[in-house]
């Protein structure tokens, strides 16, 4: 087995407000797009490829039928029934990975007695986005390439919905500190199932922090605010869902101190 290699290629921009009005002028933003091709991607293949490619289903892997070919090497059969009693998926280098998608971020704030408001401290907002354009992968050297982007599967553990955002909007008046976060995962489609459609979801967060002095800080807060429940289909990653992206818990609530000395 060889190591992998990449090839990648980025490009981005920033920018700042070159406004004085208060309303715009602690406004940023940035945009980054990113280009990358993995080849000898290292995995594990799956037990029906194995058979597939001992048995010369492509044409190329085993045109000799040799029994000693690395695939068909790869599992045991019992020698008086023939039925398959042990795999090997074991770590290789098998095909080529190629992504592609557009980051990016949007920082503002603003002082309300700057804007004629009371001195009730500053609002900040912050929104981080991504649009994945392309994730195609190809399982086998000369194999075809499957674009999986806006799919969910258990096949490959991966859930790639197209867009996905994280914005937080916060209220600081020291020592006091109210924010709420925003996540949100794009709709995807089951890969292995395209008729089934997973809905886009949101999940709201609410945190807030108090400085007692300057050792002790007290925080708290509520994640999953709406008791968003994952989204159920099958075959799953696991727990009949991915619990890598979907938040299997539940609404649940925290209490933290925090002290320097």
């Amino acid at each position: 087995m060889e190591e992998e290699t990449a090839d990648s290629f980025t490009v981005g921009a920033t920018w700042q407000s070159p406004f004085s009005n208060p309303w715009l002028s602690r406004l940023s933003g940035s945009i980054d797009y990113y280009d990358i091709t993995i080849k000898d991607v290292v995995g594990t293949l799956a037990t029906t490829e194995q058979l597939r490619r001992c048995f010369n289903q492509n044409g190329t892997s085993n045109p000799t039928y040799d029994p000693s070919n690395f695939f068909c090497q790869l599992f045991s059969r019992d020698p008086n029934s023939g039925q398959i009693t042990n795999t090997l998926e074991t770590n290789a280098n098998l095909g080529t990975l190629k992504t592609s998608g557009i980051d990016f971020q949007i920082d503002w704030a603003v002082t309300l007695a700057d804007v004629g408001g009371p001195e009730w401290g500053a609002l900040a907002l912050n929104v981080m986005g991504t649009k994945l354009q392309e994730w195609k992968r190809q399982d086998l050297p000369g194999g075809a390439f499957t674009d999986r982007k806006g799919t969910v599967s258990n096949t490959f553990g991966l859930t790639l919905p197209e867009w996905k955002f994280l914005s937080t909007l916060s209220w600081n008046y020291e020592p006091f500190s109210v924010g709420v976060r925003w996540r949100y995962q794009g709709e995807v489609e089951n890969f292995n199932n395209r008729e089934q459609v997973l809905s886009a979801v949101n999940y709201f967060d609410l945190n807030t922090t108090w400085k007692v002095n300057k050792t002790v800080t007290l925080r708290g807060g509520v994640n999953n605010l709406t008791d968003k429940q994952p989204p159920i289909y099958s075959p799953a990653i696991a727990a009949n869902t991915d619990p890598s992206t979907y938040d299997l818990v539940g609404r649940r609530y925290y209490l933290g101190l925090t002290a320097r000395f």
